[in-house]
């Protein structure tokens, strides 16, 4: 039932004043050296769109992590920019979705990166039909301690 409560009070919630910070921003503010690291690197696709970012100290290397949203119909466009920006493998389907291994950079100042493209689960079985799927993600670690 909490769920349930929980989205039936967000719904009801008053809408956000125009000028009010995005929830990205607010989460980029609140994690130091968290933000849009395609932008801040120069590898950012066009039709990429920077979601959040939070920090997981839990994990080896202790990463920051940053999401960002494809739309499925510039999915493609986005693969080829990134498989020349940061080496990425193509995407091939795997189970219900499509993903790779990770791709390994490296900025100006030293600090390494590993990045993901994937679908969400699709039953997209062939590239021609990434457009009809829903928006793919693309996942940037940044580690924030010697791996």
């Amino acid at each position: 039932m909490a769920p349930l409560f929980a989205t039936a009070v967000q719904a009801c919630a008053p809408a956000a004043p125009p000028d009010a910070p995005t929830r990205a921003a607010v989460q980029a503010q609140a994690v130091p050296g968290c933000g849009d690291f395609l932008a801040a690197t120069g590898k950012k696709p066009p039709q990429a769109e920077f979601v959040d970012c939070i920090s997981d100290p839990g994990r080896q290397g202790k990463p920051l992590h940053a999401r960002y949203r494809v739309p499925s119909k510039d999915a493609a466009a986005v693969e080829d920019y990134l498989v020349e920006a940061v080496g990425l493998i193509r995407l091939q389907r795997s189970c219900c979705r499509w993903d790779g291994p990770a791709a390994s950079f490296r900025d100006e100042s030293g600090r390494d990166y590993s990045l993901l493209l994937l679908s969400p689960e699709t039953p997209a079985r062939d590239r021609r039909e990434w457009p009809g799927s829903p928006p793919f993600e693309i996942w940037v670690d940044m580690f924030t301690e010697e791996i």
